[in-house]
C-alpha cells in the first residue's frame, strides 16, 4: 500500500512530513518503526544504533562526539517522530503513525 493510499485509508491517524526528503539508496518504499536521536552532527549514537539489529529502521550518518540522549521525541518535517511508533516512506512522501496498521503499514 503507497503512502497516498494510507493517507486516503488512514487520515487523521497519520502525520505526513514535508516533502524535505531525497532517495539516496537502492530501496524507494520501507517501513518499519521509528528509532529516534538528538545528535546534532554527531554519528557516535548512530554508529552505536548501527550495531543493534536494524527492524526495519533507517539512521543517517554525521560526525562522531557521543553526545546526545537517544529514543526520545524529535520534531522535523513538521511531524513529531516519536521512538517505536511506525513510518512508512515511498515515491509518494513519508507518513508517521502511532502503530502498524493491515497490511504492515502505518495506522
Amino acid at each position: 500500500m503507497t503512502t497516498a493510499d494510507l493517507s486516503d485509508a488512514h487520515g487523521d491517524a497519520l502525520q505526513v512530513a514535508l516533502p524535505l526528503f531525497r532517495d539516496f539508496g537502492k530501496r524507494v518504499a520501507f517501513s518499519g518503526p521509528t528509532s529516534t536521536m538528538k545528535a546534532h552532527e554527531d554519528n557516535a549514537l548512530v554508529k552505536q544504533a548501527l550495531s543493534e539489529p536494524g527492524a526495519g529502521r533507517v539512521p543517517r550518518k554525521s560526525s562522531k562526539t557521543g553526545a546526545g540522549p537517544r529514543d526520545v521525541p524529535v520534531r522535523f518535517g513538521e511531524v513529531e517522530w516519536r521512538p517505536g511508533e511506525w513510518l512508512a516512506a515511498d515515491r509518494d512522501g513519508v507518513v508517521a503513525a502511532k502503530r502498524p496498521c493491515p497490511r504492515g503499514e502505518p495506522g
